[in-house]
């Protein structure tokens, strides 16, 4: 069955056991809300609490959050648990809240469940419907659980997703002089540096962990692909031997970045209930790379500047201090099981790169608002991600929606139009290069002369396309105009504009990479 946690508000990992949200209506409705929305919808079957609290109640107790607007507005009706040991603070208070189920031990529920049905806190009618939405859940899943148990026999076929994931989405950020894919014909010694090279780095360790029945590192997935080159792979504890090594490779990169000691999850040393554990959680010294690498990619750069960084992260991480000393710089992210493969295969060209960046880069941390992570109280904004970067007039160093390929692509005839309560939108895009690729079309919309203060214009469709090479096709996208619409505080509703829209075809949320088709008011 599909979880989706943590709802809501679950962005303020050091300090979710103390921290309470607050945010206006209209960033908590379109900003913060939407995602779960639409798991919902598309059938998801249970939801996790948060530690954190919104507007000072915790959310494993929140009558608005659970009971109004999950079970109410989105006619919800699989179960909601709590967040594991601390996300349950008082019996009553989380039933009555709208909390089904305790996980993963009894602690408020159980005997103390009972006890406070006997006083009068819980009506029995409130134990009655959670223990519905359990045993009904559990009923109406029990065909797709036994589909599964068949499908997770076949380790080849998740295998091979995993493989596919891992191609898909590794982002290639740069690429001077085509240094990438590498040419064995005129390379002949490859140099590997940095310790998470040879490391199975694939994520948190702690709640989300996962175990596979196995991990292709990234040295591994090189040394595959370098047959017939001499590999050479140093760790990189003394700048000066990378220097060294650097003089006499003809080909040298850089596995740079973070693992789960960086961004793991974090439990911090509250209480005695709440122990110490050596992970993660915010990146509170900065969102550059750690000295280490850096420190690795800076002696190189004395000597020659075409350098591959490959970044292994599960967020974004800053570049300015370094990137003039590099040629190429891929984002791997935490590419799985498969990962290592994946990589192997895209620096030597037999996957061509085709992922976005899934975030924006800005020029510097900088640009960025101050955030105390360890705060008791915290108020979220409305703008976020690129569209705060737009507000505030910054520049991305490489916006969201970015990412290269080793062929060109051209967009041509860009068209936009109304059809059946939908914005659609229509481009021409030729593979002008010399090899096969694929590239993500995005289409964002702006609401034109809108009564409330709104981003320019914000993703609202993209697909993935596949072209040979001079193929040329069509691209449709489209979305419900209702998916433009605002919250109205003042109404508790979402209004639709009939204004006009501008809608944006392109590569990037940058505004240079994309196309603007005016669709207009519409006239009864």
């Amino acid at each position: 069955m599909a979880c989706v946690k943590h709802f809501a508000f679950n962005s303020m990992e050091n300090a979710r056991f103390k921290v309470s949200v607050s945010c206006g209506k209209r960033a908590e409705r379109e900003v913060f809300l939407p995602h779960f929305q639409k798991c919902i919808d598309a059938g998801a079957d249970a939801v996790m609490t948060a530690y954190n609290s919104y507007d000072g109640v915790a959310c494993g107790h929140h009558d608005y959050l659970l009971n109004q607007v999950l079970k109410g507005e989105w006619d919800f009706d699989g179960f909601v648990m709590s967040d594991f040991i601390w996300g349950i603070q008082d019996t009553a208070a989380a039933m009555n809240g709208g909390l089904d189920m305790e996980m993963p031990v009894t602690k408020y529920y159980g005997e103390n469940l009972l006890t406070a049905v006997k006083e009068g806190l819980v009506s029995e009618d409130r134990i009655d419907e959670a223990a519905l939405r359990i045993v009904r859940t559990l009923l109406a899943s029990e065909d797709r659980r036994k589909k599964a148990a068949i499908q997770n026999r076949d380790r080849g076929e998740h295998s091979s997703l995993a493989l596919r994931r891992a191609r898909e989405g590794i982002t290639l950020l740069k690429n001077e002089k085509e240094i990438l894919p590498v040419n064995k014909t005129y390379k002949k010694r490859m140099l590997v540096l940095g310790e998470l090279a040879d490391r199975e780095n694939i994520g948190d360790h702690g709640s989300s962990q996962v175990y596979p029945p196995y991990v292709i590192t990234p040295l591994q997935g090189i040394a595959r692909m370098a047959e017939g080159m001499e590999l050479i792979y140093y760790t990189g504890e003394s700048a000066r031997h990378c220097r060294r090594l650097a003089k006499d490779a003809d080909v040298v990169i850089v596995v740079a970045g973070n693992d789960y000691l960086d961004e793991g999850e974090h439990v911090a040393a509250d209480s005695e209930e709440k122990p110490s554990q050596k992970m993660g959680g915010d990146r509170v010294c900065g969102l550059g790379l750690n000295e280490r690498d850096r420190r690795i990619i800076e002696a190189i750069g004395t000597v020659r500047t075409d350098t591959v960084v490959v970044l292994i992260c599960g967020g974004m991480i800053t570049v300015h201090e370094w990137e003039d000393k590099t040629g190429a710089i891929l984002i791997a992210y935490y590419p799985g099981m498969e990962g290592g493969a994946a990589l192997g295969e895209v620096l030597f060209g037999k996957v061509n790169p085709g992922g976005k960046l899934p975030f924006a880069i800005p020029e510097t941390e900088e640009d960025l608002p101050e955030i105390d992570w360890n705060a008791a109280q915290i108020r979220y904004g409305y703008y976020h991600g690129y569209t705060l970067l737009h507000r505030m007039g910054k520049k991305a160093l490489y916006p969201f929606g970015f990412g290269l390929s080793y062929t060109c692509f051209q967009m041509q005839e860009p068209k936009a139009w109304l059809e059946n309560s939908r914005i659609c939108a229509s481009v021409s895009v030729q593979n002008t290069g010399r090899r096969a690729g694929e590239a993500v079309i995005q289409m964002y919309v702006g609401v034109k002369d809108s009564c409330a203060e709104r981003p320019e214009y914000v993703l609202k469709a993209f697909q993935r396309v596949h072209l040979s090479k001079k193929q040329r096709i069509t691209v449709m996208l489209s979305c419900n105009i209702e998916d433009t619409a605002y919250y109205d505080e003042e109404k508790q509703t979402f209004v639709t504009e009939d204004t006009g829209w501008m809608v944006y075809i392109g590569s990037s949320s940058a505004r240079e990479d994309l196309y603007e088709v005016e669709i207009k008011m519409v006239t009864q």
